[in-house]
């Protein structure tokens, strides 16, 4: 009984050590809007200078919009917790407009110890998938279709499957393997689109911002250019 208490202990301690920096670690992982911009254009040239999600840069030429979320951390004791900032950007008359700010989310059960940072890109390929991000709390593959990016050298999307309305890519690294975002809940983050624009923004009613975004992000459209 005694050595059976003795092994218990440390790991309980050990369990309680992960989960404890797991939360502050997706708790510090928040940043500035224009940090987040950084780290976000940052994300994009990694991916599209990357061979692997080559068919990444059809899909952004034919995308409505794409959200990048430069740091979306996942960690885990049996309960997983995902979680991260990234910013919206949506294409019109073959421009990108500015930023609106989003926050994406997760809760997951199962064996799952330790902690994984990720970067996730998400091409928006329908009109309805992109009005419903905007209008409301949206889970991913119940409210719109989510499938993962193709990936490797020569990877295409199927032409007989039915156009997803979001193609998910990420890139992972940490303890137990990558980010699905199939059941996670993407809602604008307030606090960020205050901050940026210094007025409250209803991301649902389009006409209430459409002057903000049309400056434009310099940056982002040097990075896509004619995509």
């Amino acid at each position: 009984m005694k050595k059976k208490k003795s092994i218990i202990f440390p790991l309980v301690i050990f369990f309680t050590t992960i989960f404890s920096i797991t939360f502050s670690d997706i708790k510090k992982s928040s940043a500035s809007p224009s940090e987040l911009i950084y780290k976000s254009e940052k994300s994009l040239k990694r991916f599209l200078s990357d061979q692997s999600y080559s068919r990444l840069h059809s899909l952004i030429k034919d995308a409505q919009a794409i959200i990048i979320f430069p740091n979306m951390l996942k960690g885990g004791f049996f309960l997983g917790i995902e979680g991260g900032d990234g910013v919206l950007i949506i294409k019109e008359n073959q421009e990108w407009t500015s930023p609106l700010f989003f926050t994406m989310g997760s809760v997951s059960f199962g064996f799952q110890i330790g902690v994984t940072d990720a970067e996730v890109l998400l091409t928006i390929m329908t009109k309805r998938g992109l009005q419903t991000i905007l209008d409301h709390r949206v889970k991913l593959g119940a409210d719109v279709s989510v499938s993962a990016g193709p990936v490797g050298f020569g990877a295409e999307v199927a032409t007989t499957i039915k156009l997803a309305d979001i193609y998910s890519f990420s890139r992972g690294r940490g303890l137990y393997a990558g980010i699905s975002v199939e059941g996670s809940y993407i809602h604008p983050n307030e606090d960020l689109n205050q901050q940026y624009y210094g007025k409250n923004i209803d991301v649902g009613e389009q006409s209430s911002y459409k002057k903000l975004l049309e400056t434009g992000s310099d940056n982002f459209n040097k990075i896509l250019g004619n995509r």
